[in-house]
């Protein structure tokens, strides 16, 4: 397998791994609907907070699907130019743990401050 085909399998495998920390970023704030009130009230200060977070989840709720639906296309897509399939999902596994944690990285700080 020439080294552009599985450059690009690593590179879908990778995004593949994103859209799955994005997926699971999304379930949390989509069932998590007192931090996106808080986080409303906090930065506008505005008395539809409770309407506006139930958007937002319900927004959330629809992204899981998307995200989720993104993460398995772009992985099977993977399997496709990388030269094995444990090379596709080791990779994809890494991206996913690396991206959530740059993730909660910068929004745990937020949302314990939040909490507090």
């Amino acid at each position: 397998m020439t080294g552009g085909l599985n450059r690009q399998g690593l590179f879908l495998a990778v995004s593949a791994g994103i859209m799955a920390a994005l997926g699971s970023v999304s379930a949390k704030l989509a069932t998590s609907g007192h931090i996106l009130v808080h986080f409303c009230q906090i930065s506008i200060q505005a008395e539809f907070c409770v309407q506006f977070g139930l958007l937002l989840r319900v927004i959330f709720f629809a992204m899981i699907f998307i995200c989720n639906g993104m993460m398995w296309t772009l992985f099977t897509k993977s399997l496709q130019f990388c030269s094995s399939t444990a090379e596709a999902a080791v990779t994809n596994t890494a991206s996913n743990f690396l991206a959530l944690s740059v993730i909660s990285a910068l929004l745990l700080p937020f949302l314990f401050h939040m909490a507090h």
